[in-house]
């Protein structure tokens, strides 16, 4: 028997930090524009990629 989710709640806590570790600064490029330049690059595709996803799943719903 399938299970519906009705409704799903996520909770994140971010942080922007300059020595948050990134993989820039571990591969010993110098200063926190080259890290947070590649970090900020990142996360704008990661969010881009949420919300292409949430819009399809929006948009197979209101097919139904």
């Amino acid at each position: 028997m399938p299970v519906e989710i009705f409704e799903l709640t996520v909770k994140a806590n971010v942080k922007e930090n300059a020595d948050c570790g990134t993989t820039a600064d571990r591969s010993g490029a110098s200063g926190s524009a080259a890290g947070s330049g590649t970090a900020a690059a990142g996360n704008q595709a990661i969010i881009q990629e949420c919300v292409t996803q949430v819009l399809e799943i929006l948009r197979r719903n209101q097919e139904r």
